[in-house]
């Protein structure tokens, strides 16, 4: 049963925060309605397990900072997704535009594409080909706001996006309010295997305006 529900948590978060959202609507009802079904049987109360089931976040608490580290060197096989084919590949040069995403918070506490725990209070983000984990510059394009992170998932399986960060990220970005940002994104340099984000919030502290143009607030008050 627990296969079952937790391949419905998939297919739903697939769809949610890596296609759209208006494909998601048609996935929520029928998930709803699978879900009442089951609560007519008497097993809805088994449904929750924290860190694989989509509403594990309401049965966790509030959402804090879990284990940094913990994963492989990953580059992945090349495979399809939602129609598109991507080859995982080394890119030292990588320095593109695109547009910037950011995930649900239902996602905390699952696996990464290279093993490590998603943490959505972290500097971390998701590119569908980048070697994994690796730390990248993003910049966003509109506010001129600049932060590094830390790549360890893949995704987003959107044409035209290029990154999709946590929350925390996107807010000291400024875009969190607005969903997708214009961005440049650099690749920098592989990521400690232990998490070790040192680097990351060095820059934060020297550099507490980020280079932000329209707003000379720091980064903690974004943060909030």
């Amino acid at each position: 049963m627990f296969d079952l529900l937790s391949s419905v948590s998939k297919r739903f978060r697939s769809y949610c925060f890596r296609f759209g959202a208006a494909a998601a609507t048609i996935k929520v009802t029928a998930a709803a309605v699978f879900l009442g079904t089951l609560a007519g049987c008497g097993t809805i109360a088994s449904i929750p397990v924290p860190g694989t089931s989509l509403f594990s976040k309401m049965f966790r608490g509030p959402i804090t900072p879990l284990p940094k580290g913990g994963g492989k060197r990953f580059v992945g096989n090349p495979y399809w997704k939602f129609g598109r084919y991507y080859v995982p590949h080394a890119d030292p040069s990588y320095d593109h535009t695109g547009i910037a995403s950011y995930i649900s918070l239902s996602l905390h506490g699952n696996r990464t594409a290279n093993g490590e725990l998603e943490d959505t209070t972290a500097l971390v983000a998701a590119h569908p080909t980048l070697p994994l984990p690796a730390i990248a510059e993003v910049t966003n394009l509109s506010n001129g706001c600049r932060i590094f992170l830390r790549l360890n998932d893949r995704g987003p399986f959107v044409p035209g996006r290029i990154i999709d960060m946590s929350p925390a990220a996107a807010k000291l970005l400024g875009f969190h309010g607005d969903g997708l940002a214009r961005v440049r994104l650099r690749y920098w340099r592989p990521a400690p295997l232990d998490g070790d984000d040192t680097f990351e919030q060095q820059y934060l502290i020297r550099y507490p305006d980020l280079g932000c143009r329209k707003t000379r607030t720091s980064f903690a008050s974004r943060a909030k």
